[in-house]
């Protein structure tokens, strides 16, 4: 019986889950026997870094979502309506000129490059 990778199963989930949960409550909790130094009132608060990293998360999460939303372009953005009338139109791309023959010299036919 084949298993799937241990992050995809459920029961691993699950842990994982309530590990974090624990650790965050851990974290928020020892509040209680850290004595904090508050600098500006507001951070002597109870759980207030947990607090204030939330809401900083949601925010870089937000900005995030309004960036996307600004700089977004079409799937087909980058593709061209009609290709035979853009291939027509476009330069050379860079390296489809012909190669055989050093730079400065024209190719002599039937005569190969680099076996002389």
């Amino acid at each position: 019986m084949k298993r799937g990778h241990w992050l995809y199963r459920a029961g691993s989930v699950r842990r994982l889950t309530v590990a974090g949960v624990v650790l965050l409550l851990a974290t928020v909790l020892a509040q209680f026997g850290i004595a904090i130094e508050a600098h500006f009132g507001v951070d002597g608060w109870f759980g207030f870094y947990a607090a204030f990293g939330l809401l900083a998360c949601a925010a870089m999460v937000g900005v995030a979502k309004l960036l996307g939303l600004l700089v977004k372009r079409r799937e087909d953005y980058y593709l061209d309506e009609d290709p035979a009338a853009a291939s027509a139109s476009a330069p050379d791309p860079v390296g489809s000129e012909d190669r055989s023959a050093p730079t400065g010299q024209t190719p002599v036919p039937g005569q190969e490059r680099g076996d002389d």
